[in-house]
């Protein structure tokens, strides 16, 4: 069996998208090795058609590294012995958190941010995994830290670099 690897999208200078991939799959040392290559050069990756379960999730966050746990302890885990880091975050009609932007209602939106950009180690990859997927909307925006970080003006990055 092999990858089925293809860019995220032509017009981005980052991401990509890998097919074909199983659960036994992840125990390969080859595939282990191409997939953290892939991630390194790309930044990002979205892996489509993946058996969509706890154990498929686990397996390959273990091709990242080791699991760590979530730092924000009231955040409800799957399960904190045998996922550690593994959270689940749930948002439906009667959740609230519904906000209009620009005339269209949208549940629990956030502005632009990091994942754990204040933990005291960055965090190498993050799995995200949609148990259920809304019909139309549950868009989730990504963009390139390095790209984005190299677009700022000089003066910026001088006082950021100190």
């Amino acid at each position: 069996m092999s990858l089925n690897i293809k860019p995220l999208d032509e017009t981005l200078s980052f991401g990509v998208r890998i097919a074909g991939l199983t659960q036994a799959m992840t125990e390969d040392k080859a595939v282990r090795r191409e997939i953290n290559d892939q991630f390194e050069r790309a930044g990002m990756i979205v892996f489509e058609n993946v058996e969509p379960t706890n154990a498929m999730q686990i397996a390959l966050s273990n091709v990242f590294g080791p699991l760590k746990e979530h730092p924000v302890k009231s955040i409800a885990r799957v399960d904190a012995d045998g996922m550690p880091g593994v959270i689940e975050l749930r948002s439906g009609p009667d959740s609230g958190g519904i906000v209009e932007l620009d005339g269209q209602k949208l549940s629990h939106w956030l502005p632009w941010h990091f994942d754990h950009c204040y933990n005291d180690e960055l965090n190498r990859a993050g799995i995200l995994r949609a148990a259920k997927i809304s019909p139309e909307g549950g868009l989730t925006g990504f963009l390139d830290g390095i790209a984005l970080y190299e677009l700022f003006p000089a003066d910026l990055l001088t006082r950021i670099q100190g």
